[in-house]
């Protein structure tokens, strides 16, 4: 049975390429978002491969390994199990498997085991070690889902959560990449709780290419009327297989046949889109193209425009000033970048910042960005690169206060073309892109809901399965929706454009007023969004929840979505999913959660269960769709909401789930609905108060029955608490200390409970406000440059400090408050190895009064241990003062040089100028004024070596271990003798014995006596006599040979007897 590629004649080449040339000057005047942009796209129909599920029980009869799956189901009780007909092999399979330890149901698994199962030693996991346990579980499932385990190529390994892992399983066919054909799994703690295939049918096919790689730019450049010379590549053509629609009868594994392709990518000429290409391999008939973007202290403070320019913002109007937070500094770390209150602290200069932020850097054609000032900051480059570095950057750590993605952290470059000849916004796979041509433009340059959607197509991108799920703009509506808890996708976008649905005349501040012309909602008219689309289906004329049936079927034009339909518009049904979940049914009996934490809960689901998601649903117009593949986004939420790793048996809010993604046709019947687990989970909420300090904010709360933790959330939108939240710490007590909090600016909290399992939170706390003040009554700081050495004991006496010499260092503290500075503490630490402070800390500096200062002392060792300071190395400290009521230590740092060996100079003469104002000479005198110089040329001759004099010893056979669930108890005597002693270094070695391989637990215990938790398996334990410089003898064994010193000891040894 074979389905050959269409071939289209070069008249019919020609049409097309009509088309796409009137496309590309559509796009030069809308915005891609739009859906006036549909025709950009061509898709050969046998591409598109509709997909209807069956459950197994109602074809088992028919597949190749009958008797492997009866026996699977009998071992593991699974019933909830979806066969793709096309492939024959399963597209979920929801049956709770332990495979890594965890809390799940009927989990066991320790590391000991686990390592014997792969037959490799594992310490801890990571993705390495995830990627060894699933190759293993796929090899001992292989013959169930019918794969050949050399087609397993990439796999991606994330951990969104601390309970999720999400894994993402490329396929290739002799060393060819399978487009679209993949496998996913997710372990939900500990257990894999639904997985499945994609695609992944039969190969049978010849992979030497008739079609020259040379040939395939001529094909292109023919095809588009365009040069492709190499400054329109973008990349060389590479080979591919895709599955494509067979002709099929419904026989069981027949539904998919397979091309080779070749994939070309080029840039548009007089454009920035970016095409991608696909070439049958054999014949040279363009099979595809499409466009591949994804459209649409001192304080640093600037205005931007969160929602829309429409002037519907109430009095504050539409822009708004704002802190840039993580914006870079001109100034050495720690403040090279403004923390997240968008201050940073100031001294004396000029600080300057570029927009190169922490985590977004603005690109500006225009020019190089560059405010300076000496202190406040004030951002005034062009709006639409305020915008997008606020924006981005707090959508950023939004999302990470989620999901534990490495892209998150990292820099995501926005580059900003405002006098370009284009008019456009998207992301075009590595950054977020915007040009904006002027007149004949819409207005979208200054929206940040726009950034925002342009950057979840970037995190969707760099997700656990690394692709943009399908419909391919869900995603970035929707974390653009959740931040400002608004449905309207870009207010204000469709200003001045009539699309045939009416004016919007609904603004609160001024009823009955034009604000704009509303969303055509294609075919289904918005009534009160000026935007590119409205996700509430009740702001639609029909009042009904759109459906692939109702509505994506009928009204959408064709695409790669999953009915075949363009992205835009078949984007509607997960985004009207997802704002149902938290605006409706998370509101609604049987939660009835307020609207902070319906909100707060559905994002959690959104970003924590999006990762594996591929195709949102499956669809097959006109009429069938459903959500039951593994990579469906209903499978998917299940397993981000799920408790214990069993979706069988239901998961916290799974009628909430199966409501919301039923209501739009693409939920899934099994497994059955019913809400189970974190019954004991915190269940209500905190009362929390907020209490304003200076440049910060003291939080408390009560503690909540059933939460082990919790999460602290900061809002300072323009909406108050009804917008986005940033998590700003996880805390386990009822107290938190926000010093992050810009003086003047009010600032929005709230707390949420998180239980034992994490899987489990509470409702979030009432919403607290607070204004930090911008003056401090009881504050301190150090002074700079204040710190001298007062006195150095020990060594050669000269005024340097040395090896093996002791120093006392005297700092200035300095009233920095309007009223007295009570009782300040000053606490002084360093990281230098050779430095050691024998001053007990905090240093009591006590009550200073305004304006006054006083000097603190403290003692430092200088290299009389193991480690030593090098010819003039230098050494610093660091200091932190704090008056009773700062609530922000002022810190700080000072350094000197150690070992030096100074000589002098004295010959040195220079006739200086000056004029003396006291004198009788009224012109400038002249006189000859010695000046004395130290040339620093040389280091200590004294001896480095400043050990005590006697040795540590061995501690006699006296070491006790004893075992009091769940602990594990040492005692031991000391040495005696003439032994120096100060501490104790405590080993551990594993067993079964296969040689000496002991480690340090914990060097340079204090006392006789210690506890650690009763580890799993079996280890030895020995215990080491040591001082400041050395640590003694291990013992000896039963041979009455000595115990060789560990690999890693805690200090040099001097095993001499002194007992």
């Amino acid at each position: 049975m074979s389905n050959k590629p269409k071939y289209y004649s070069p008249v019919l080449n020609i049409l097309i390429f009509i088309l796409f040339f009137c496309a590309s000057l559509i796009s030069a005047f809308l915005h891609p978002l739009t859906e006036m942009n549909q025709q950009k796209e061509f898709r050969s129909d046998n591409l598109n491969i509709p997909i209807q599920l069956v459950p197994l029980n109602d074809i088992i009869q028919q597949l190749p390994n009958t008797a492997i799956w009866e026996n699977y189901i009998l071992i593991h009780n699974c019933d909830y199990i979806y066969i793709d007909p096309r492939s024959g092999r399963p597209s979920s399979i929801i049956c709770s498997e332990p495979v890594i330890p965890g809390s799940g149901s009927n989990n066991n698994i320790t590391m000991h085991n686990l390592s014997r199962m792969i037959k490799k030693e594992i310490a801890s996991l990571n993705e390495d070690t995830i990627k060894n346990i699933v190759l293993q579980f796929l090899n001992d499932h292989a013959e169930l889902i019918n794969i050949d385990m050399n087609e397993i190529a990439e796999i991606k390994v994330a951990q969104p959560t601390e309970f999720l892992w999400q894994i993402f399983i490329r396929r290739h066919y002799k060393n060819i990449t399978v487009r679209d054909s993949n496998i996913s799994i997710t372990i939900n703690h500990g257990n894999v709780a639904v997985w499945g295939l994609e695609k992944w049918g039969n190969i049978d096919l010849q992979i030497q290419p008739m079609v020259a790689k040379e040939s395939v730019p001529v094909i292109a450049a023919q095809y588009t009327r365009q040069p492709m010379s190499s400054e329109f590549i973008i990349e060389t053509p590479h080979l591919e297989i895709i599955p494509i629609r067979a002709i099929w009868s419904d026989s069981i594994g027949t539904g998919y046949e397979h091309a080779l392709v070749w994939v070309f990518k080029f840039v548009q000429m007089d454009s920035t889109a970016q095409w991608e290409m696909l070439i049958d391999a054999q014949t040279g008939n363009v099979l595809a193209i499409q466009d591949t973007n994804h459209y649409v202290y001192k304080k640093v403070t600037g205005s931007i425009l969160p929602d829309g320019h429409d002037n519907c913002c109430g009095a504050g109007g539409c822009s708004t000033s704002v802190p840039f937070p993580f914006a870079d500094l001109n100034l050495p770390s720690p403040n090279d970048y403004s923390n997240a209150g968008g201050f940073y602290n100031y001294t004396s200069g000029t600080t300057c910042t570029t927009l190169s932020g922490r985590y977004l850097k603005v690109n500006d054609a225009a020019g190089p960005i560059s405010h300076c000032a000496s202190g406040d900051i004030s951002i005034t480059t062009h709006i639409a690169n305020r915008t997008c570095f606020v924006e981005v950057t707090n959508v950023n750590r939004l999302a990470r206060s989620w999901v534990n993605y490495a892209w998150l952290d990292t820099q995501l470059n926005c580059n900003i073309n405002y006098n370009s000849t284009m008019c456009n916004i998207y992301w075009d796979g590595s950054k977020i892109v915007m040009n904006y041509g002027g007149a004949g433009c819409l207005p979208f340059y200054d929206l940040g809901s726009i950034y925002v959607h342009e950057f979840g197509h970037g995190l969707d991108d760099n997700d656990s399965n690394g692709s943009i799920s399908n419909p391919s703009d869900s995603f970035g509506d929707i974390i653009a929706a959740f931040k400002l808890h608004r449905s309207c996708i870009g207010r204000s976008y469709f200003l001045t454009l009539n699309r045939g649905c009416g004016v919007w005349t609904a603004c609160p501040d001024n009823p009955g007023t034009p604000y704009g012309y509303n969303c055509s909602g294609y075919g289904d008219c918005c009534f009160a969004c000026t935007g590119i689309r409205d996700i509430d289906y009740g702001k639609h004329a029909s009042f009904t929840p759109h459906t692939p049936a109702n509505f994506t079927c009928t009204n959408c034009g064709s695409g790669t979505s999953p009915c075949g339909k363009e992205s835009h518009c078949e984007s509607i049904i997960p985004s009207e999913t997802m704002w149902d979940l938290a605006a409706r049914d998370f509101q609604q009996p049987p939660y009835s959660f307020d609207k902070q934490t319906a909100f707060s809960l559905a994002e959690k689901l959104v970003y924590a269960g999006s990762g594996n998601v591929t195709n949102w649903y499956n669809c097959s117009c006109p009429s069938s769709s459903d959500g039951c593949g593994a990579t469906n986004g209903y499978m998917q939420f299940l397993a981000a909401d799920d408790d214990n790793g069993n979706l069988s048996d239901g998961t916290p809010h799974m009628t909430a789930l199966y409501n919301a993604f039923n209501r739009h046709g693409i939920a899934c019947t099994t497994p059955p609905v019913q809400d189970n687990g974190c019954t004991a989970g915190p269940s209500t909420a905190p009362v929390l108060t907020a209490t304003p300090g200076y440049y910060s904010v003291q939080l408390s709360w009560n503690s909540v029955p059933g939460a082990a933790q919790y999460f602290v959330w900061r809002t300072d939108g323009f909406s108050g608490c009804d917008s986005e939240k940033i998590k700003i710490a996880t805390v386990s007590t009822t107290t938190y200390i926000d010093n992050q909090a810009l003086g003047g600016r009010t600032y929005y909290y709230a707390v949420m409970p998180v239980g034992t399992n994490p899987s489990c939170t509470g409702p979030l706390s009432n919403c607290a406000s607070a204004t930090p003040s911008t003056a401090c009554t009881s504050c301190a700081a150090y002074l700079s440059g204040s710190a001298v050495v007062q006195s150095i004991t020990g060594g050669d006496a000269d005024p340097y400090m040395d090896n093996c010499e002791s120093a006392t260092i005297r700092a200035t503290i300095q009233n920095t408050g309007t009223g007295d500075a009570l009782n300040t503490m000053a606490t002084i630490t360093t990281a230098e190895p050779f430095l050691n402070i024998t001053t007990p800390m905090p240093v009591n500096a006590g009550t200073i009064p305004t304006n006054n200062s006083v000097n603190i002392t403290f003692d430092v060792d200088i290299g009389k241990g193991a480690n030593k300071a090098v010819c003039m190395q230098p050494g610093v400290f660091a200091i932190s003062v704090q008056a009773q009521g700062q609530i922000i230590p002022d810190e700080a740092s000072f350094g000197f040089s150690f070992e030096t060996d100074p000589s002098f100079n004295n010959k040195i003469q220079n006739k200086m100028n000056y004029t003396n104002p006291l004198s009788s000479c009224e012109d400038i005198c002249a006189v000859d004024s010695p000046i004395t110089s130290t040339i620093l040329e040389a280091c200590d001759t004294q001896s480095d070596t400043c050990e005590t004099a006697n040795p540590p010893g061995r501690v006699l056979n006296n070491f006790i271990l004893s075992k009091s669930a769940p602990n594990l108890n040492f005692s031991w005597t000391e040495p005696g003798g003439t032994c120096d002693v100060t501490c104790y270094n405590l080993y551990q070695g594993t067993l079964p014995w296969t040689g000496y391989n002991h480690l340090p637990i914990v060097c340079c215990l204090a006392g006789t006596a210690y506890t650690i938790a009763l580890p799993a398996d079996n280890h030895y334990y020995l215990v080491v006599a040591a001082n400041a410089d050395k640590e003694g003898s291990y013992g000896t064994d039963s041979s009455s040979n000595p115990i060789p010193q560990s690999t890693s000891a805690c200090r040099s040894q001097n095993a001499a007897p002194c007992n």
